[in-house]
């Protein structure tokens, strides 16, 4: 059997308005959801709310000692990654063999099982005379 809210009397939307000074209060049901991504923990006065970190299991690339050897044999090199709440964001450098690029980003949490692409932007020149370029993601 379907009712439907405004058969009942009930309005068929609930408008809700934040002022962008105070932080919306989340029903704990709602939050319990975001778990599945998260450590959640709640006591009768508080609620805890953590979001995992990511952590690069690697020292930066650019640190290397053959990094510029890397560069010159491959002509693109992962630089630097950073991970934050925001997300993941990083540098690659490209060899300047043309002048038109385009680099994307593709990487995994699931061991490849599905994978995220994104596109990195020109972030400026880079190398003795211009040889290479930044990209960002």
């Amino acid at each position: 059997r379907v009712r439907f809210a405004d058969a009942l009397g009930l309005e068929l939307a609930q408008v809700k308005v934040f002022n962008a000074g105070e932080d919306p209060s989340v029903p704990l049901h709602v939050l319990s959801r975001l778990a599945i991504n998260s450590d959640l923990c709640c006591s009768s006065q508080d609620l805890e709310f953590t979001l995992q970190c990511l952590v690069p299991d690697f020292s930066p690339p650019v640190e290397a000692t053959d990094f510029g050897e890397r560069l010159g044999r491959q002509l693109v090199c992962l630089e630097r990654v950073t991970c934050s709440d925001l997300g993941i964001s990083g540098t690659v450098r490209v060899r300047n063999v043309a002048f038109e690029k385009q680099v994307a980003v593709r990487y995994t949490f699931s061991d490849w099982r599905n994978a995220h692409e994104a596109a990195a932007r020109w972030r400026g020149p880079a190398g003795a005379a211009g040889t290479e370029d930044v990209f960002a993601f």
